[in-house]
């Protein structure tokens, strides 16, 4: 259900049923939006400092503050075409991985990391 409501409050939410690989710009990185690109900064340096305070167990102080940033994300999206629809390629499944924080693995910050890196990979 929240799910829903954050898909929607993106004003360029895809609605048609196109790709779901996260796929490069011919080669190139797709040009994001300043918001995007410091909301998942943001988001990076949320988990280096839960990682330099130690395996304390907090991770639903973790996951609300990933989870008001990924909102931020949603709530400024300006982006357009083919652009927007990768984005959205890449968010869905971090939102996925911030929602296994409820009953998280160590495997899971792991994974958490990896997917937040990947963004510079794709773009800029």
């Amino acid at each position: 259900m929240l799910m829903a409501f954050i898909v929607s409050a993106c004003n360029n939410s895809n609605q048609g049923g196109s790709e779901t690989i996260l796929q490069l710009d011919n080669g190139k990185k797709w040009k994001a939006n300043t918001e995007t690109t410091n909301g998942v900064s943001n988001m990076i340096t949320m988990l280096d400092r839960y990682n330099e305070d130690g395996d304390n167990g907090d991770y639903s102080k973790l996951k609300s503050d990933l989870e008001k940033e990924y909102n931020l994300i949603f709530k400024n999206c300006t982006m357009t075409g083919a652009a927007h629809d990768q984005l959205h390629n890449y968010l869905m499944p971090l939102k996925e991985i911030i929602d296994q924080l409820d009953e998280p693995q160590p495997e899971t910050i792991l994974l958490l990391d990896d997917h937040l890196q990947m963004y510079f990979e794709y773009f800029e």
